[in-house]
């Protein structure tokens, strides 16, 4: 294994054992160590924390959402009205909370959420972000809404899905002849918004103002991430204190920064072709994988470029590929088999720092810092998601009836996933678009479902759920390499008469979704394969896990 030297100062501790890299020649190393050198040359990092966006030496840089870099100018602010909300809520006898948000307005309350220390005094929290009526239902009967708080959770105040779960709960505490409404919910929104207007207007308990400059999926040291990190006993402050003390170090320009050193390979290996990033992870640190997800997808999908992030939660050796040499692997579960397997066969691996209850707010900011390089160096705006905002109007305009939705054309389960395992191999990572409610089960049948896919066909998959989706990895599918197949797997529609209006409200928007995106990848070139499925999800998953068991695959010479 070929490593790069460092320094023996501070930046080398935090910087042993935590990446270990092959498959780079003496000569690549030798670039490696020059491009980093270039970058503390032109003082990038120091640039970067003065917010210095000259450094791009282009228009390719959204200029407002640069505050993240400075995040402790905001955190007192934050920590004290977060600990009025929460001693209000004591006082008054809350037990729930449910945050109601999709994307970086939701991401870091999962993660602290899942590190929460249970002998902090704290309220039980939810997070929702499916709109499917099963998944809401299910948490609307876990409720006591009498003793509930609803945070709405969006930077622009203007997400369809958030707005429509708010009408949904909202109507809720009316049928149940709750006094004060405005009272039970909180919001989290840029000022002026469309969301804080609605705030006003219905008096909400607490409207808390978001840094403008701050966007969602940066958004961590907000109040999109400490509030409910406060609701639900994440120890905050101690995380903070931490997070001030490494920001210092990966400040430093050094050539063994690991913020440095993790960019620079990672641009390496993206300009030899090799795009696909497997990110494995365990159960503990799920959440933390998903907004990576994310923060790489929507940061860098760009132009055509870009690192497709894959999450794997099961990475065991006999589920690894031989046959496919066009990724690297971000190891999180660090199981010695991993590494063996990886090194054995020349794959680029590096090994992650364990995370834990007290590191995972300097894991998420050197992320952060290690995405923004990168997208420095390939030459994107890590801070823009253009594609993702077209896929918005064009929602809107579908639901207020300005445009119509074409009807596509529909081929038997089987015909459909033949002719897309026969486009598939090494080159075509498959993004495999769910519109089904989320259960254990279903996951489990869907991972299956990538597993076999890979092993007939050496493509690599990663698997979202729609609508949290369209707001990760839904970029990358639209402005990542061409190479990017995508499958839908939808849910066929049900139209339940009984439903209230906010009800059909939610379930109309469920339904357009995916006839949206479809029609948007249409748009720009890209084709996707559409199977449809009746509400008897496991037999139906099952059909298709068939199909592809049956598939015999012909190598293309």
């Amino acid at each position: 294994m070929n490593s790069l030297p460092t320094k023996n100062d501070d930046l080398s501790k935090i910087n042993q054992n935590l990446y270990n890299f092959s498959c780079l020649s003496k000569e690549e190393i030798i670039q490696c160590s020059k491009i980093i050198n270039s970058l503390i040359k032109n003082k990038i990092l120091e640039n970067l924390f003065n917010a210095n966006l000259n450094i791009w030496k282009s228009n390719k840089i959204t200029a407002d959402r640069f505050g993240w870099i400075n995040f402790q100018k905001h955190i007192p602010k934050i920590l004290d009205e977060g600990s009025n909300l929460l001693n209000e809520l004591f006082k008054e006898e809350f037990k729930q909370v449910v945050l109601i948000g999709i994307g970086g307005s939701s991401q870091s309350a999962k993660i602290f959420n899942s590190f929460k220390n249970k002998n902090n005094k704290s309220l039980e929290l939810h997070v929702l972000d499916s709109i499917h009526e099963k998944n809401v239902k299910i948490l609307f009967e876990k409720l006591d809404l009498r003793k509930t708080i609803f945070i709405i959770s969006s930077k622009s105040g203007s997400t369809l899905e958030t707005n429509y779960l708010f009408n949904y709960f909202q109507k809720k505490l009316f049928e149940n002849k709750i006094n004060n409404i405005g009272n039970h919910f909180v919001a989290i929104t840029d000022k002026n918004s469309p969301l804080h207007q609605i705030a006003l207007k219905q008096q909400f308990r607490y409207i808390f103002s978001s840094p403008k400059d701050i966007g969602g999926r940066f958004s961590f040291t907000t109040h999109f991430g400490l509030i409910p990190g406060l609701i639900c006993g994440f120890d905050v402050e101690k995380n903070l204190k931490i997070l001030k003390k490494r920001s210092k170090v990966f400040k430093n320009n050094s050539e063994s920064n690991p913020v440095l050193i993790l960019a620079v390979l990672l641009y390496i290996y993206h300009q030899k072709g090799i795009n696909q990033l497997i990110v494995t992870y365990n159960t503990k640190i799920k959440y933390f994988a998903t907004w990576l997800e994310q923060l790489i997808a929507e940061s860098n999908g760009k132009e055509l470029k870009g690192l497709i992030p894959i999450l794997k939660s099961e990475n065991q050796q006999k589920n690894l590929i031989s046959n496919n040499k066009k990724y690297a692997v971000l190891d999180y579960q660090l199981d010695p088999k991993n590494e063996d397997y990886f090194i054995k066969q020349n794959v680029p691996y590096f090994k992650s720092e364990i995370i834990s209850e007290k590191n995972i707010l300097s894991e998420m900011f050197k992320w952060q810092l290690v995405i923004t390089i990168l997208c420095y160096l390939i030459k994107i705006d890590p801070f823009n998601e253009p594609d993702v905002n077209e896929s918005k109007i064009l929602t809107l305009d579908v639901l207020k009836e300005r445009k119509k939705i074409p009807k596509r054309s529909k081929e038997t389960t089987e015909i459909t996933i033949t002719k897309l395992l026969d486009q598939l191999n090494e080159n075509t990572p498959l993004a495999i678009n769910v519109y089904l409610p989320e259960f254990y089960s279903l996951n489990k049948k869907l991972e299956e479902l990538s597993n076999l896919i890979t092993q007939k066909t050496s493509c690599l998959t990663f698997i979202g759920y729609g609508p949290r989706y369209l707001h990760s990895t839904g970029q990358i599918q639209k402005g990542g390499s061409k190479n990017i197949k995508t499958l839908f797997i939808v849910e066929n529609k049900i139209i339940n008469k009984m439903n209230s209006k906010e009800e059909k409200q939610l379930n109309n928007l469920f339904y357009v979704q995916p006839e949206i995106d479809i029609l948007s990848l249409k748009k720009l070139g890209r084709r996707a394969s559409v199977i449809d499925i009746n509400t008897d999800y496991e037999n139906e998953l099952d059909k298709i896990i068939k199909i592809v068991k049956n598939f015999e695959y012909n190598v293309k010479t």
